[in-house]
């Protein structure tokens, strides 16, 4: 399953620069849906911005795998191995899981990167939702990939540099940063779901045009922040682009992990509370 629209949904599934086109228009969406959205159970006493764990699944223990689209031809080693180990490294710092384990009580909790992937792709300037399915139905068909352990496994489509991503009418021109999902492939002879995430290398070209979302000088530490974000997001809130899709408010909610009354996700408030970027954003490692 997935969107029949770009348009934004009823519960945030992407990473938004603050006070951005994209940022107003994904929230004032969200808003909308949360003013018919049926009343959760023991959600009465907690403020807008507060997480409620709904019906939907969480992934205590995790994988996840990065996909550079394009591979050397678009990549630079460099860039390839300092996204790859920090990201593998926050996800294992025990200061930032302290943080995750309130949404995961009685659960010990792991989050694992798995070998990156790193196809050939025929570059294009934009890249939206419609792109993903080829993308991870060549991952399979040439065995890059796998239906193992499929259910706890994050594939990280990453965009290479000047790659804007487009949804409807916001890109990471005008404040994207990154959005997850999931999809149904057939694999196997089967439909499988298959989680992904696609995430923008986000930097301030020469000509000031910023793409995604941009706190360090070094693009790719602004790339791996947008990966921690939807790697957490995932970690509690996996279906939420089958939630997008459902026919009823009934469905989506039941289909929900984590979530505010203001259909945010993890993380999704301090980009919108009136913080800085340098305040939210921080190079801890």
């Amino acid at each position: 399953m997935s969107y029949d629209t770009d348009l934004p949904g009823r519960f945030i599934d992407v990473m938004l620069r603050p006070g951005s086109e994209a940022d107003v228009a994904y929230r004032r969406r969200a808003l909308e849906h949360a003013r018919t959205r049926p009343r959760v159970r023991g959600a009465a006493t907690t403020g807008p911005n507060d997480l409620t764990r709904l019906g939907g699944k969480i992934v205590p223990n995790s994988l996840f795998r990065n996909v550079y689209l394009g591979g050397s031809a678009l990549w630079t080693a460099e860039d390839v191995d300092n996204i790859d180990t920090s990201i593998g490294l926050a996800m294992r710092d025990q200061r930032l899981e302290n943080v995750l384990r309130q949404y995961f009580r009685g659960h010990r909790i792991t989050c694992d990167r798995e070998a990156s992937l790193h196809p050939t792709w025929a570059r294009t300037d934009v890249f939206g939702r419609g792109n993903v399915p080829a993308v991870l139905r060549e991952l399979f068909a040439n065995g890059d990939a796998t239906d193992k352990n499929l259910d706890v496994t994050l594939f990280n489509i990453l965009l290479p540099k000047q790659v804007e991503l487009r949804l409807g009418g916001s890109s990471s021109r005008n404040g994207l940063g990154g959005f997850h999902g999931s999809l149904e492939l057939e694999i196997g002879g089967r439909l499988r779901a298959v989680y992904y995430s696609v995430n923008v290398y986000c930097e301030a070209p020469a000509d000031g045009l910023e793409n995604g979302i941009v706190t360090f000088n070094e693009p790719w530490k602004n790339t791996v922040a947008v990966l921690y974000h939807e790697i957490n997001e995932f970690r509690t809130d996996p279906d939420v682009e089958r939630a997008n899709a459902a026919r009823t408010d009934e469905e989506a909610t039941s289909l929900i992990g984590w979530i505010s009354a203001a259909g945010e996700e993890i993380g999704d408030h301090p980009l919108s509370g009136g913080f800085s970027l340098g305040q939210v954003i921080r190079e801890e490692l």
